[in-house]
């Protein structure tokens, strides 16, 4: 798979594509709340959307042995809209109603259909403590 990137929004929070893969791409969320991450997936070498149809993808977010996976084959991941690259990674509150607050470092990975991987996201997690119960 050639050079792959990805831009994302969470809840609003409209994140420019990376310079490069593997750049930094961060948010923050409360613990137990539920969260969708829309990522469209980006062809580095044309600069336009990469089409995802017939791709898999996981998702995790971790920090120590404590952690959350997401994957295409659970529906913790929808490709919304392969031909324009678009997936949506699908917190639900217990993901992470139980997790401690501070940072996690997350990560994508896109199969594509000829089952060539690229890691296309990466950052941390803010994770904050619920004020209500």
């Amino acid at each position: 798979m050639s050079y792959l990137t990805a831009g994302f929004n969470v809840s609003g929070e409209l994140a420019p594509n990376p310079p490069y893969p593997g750049s930094d791409q961060n948010f923050s969320m409360r613990a137990g709340d539920d969260k969708r991450i829309t990522v469209t997936i980006i062809d580095g070498a044309t600069g336009g959307r990469k089409d995802i149809s017939g791709s898999s993808a996981r998702w995790s977010m971790a920090r120590g042995s404590v952690s959350v996976l997401k994957t295409t084959a659970t529906g913790g991941i929808v490709i919304t809209n392969g031909p324009q690259g678009v997936l949506d990674i699908v917190l639900v509150p217990s993901d992470t109603a139980a997790m401690a607050p501070g940072v996690y470092r997350h990560e994508l990975e896109v199969v594509d259909a000829s089952g060539q991987s690229a890691t296309v996201m990466a950052g941390d997690v803010h994770l904050r403590r619920a004020l209500l119960p």
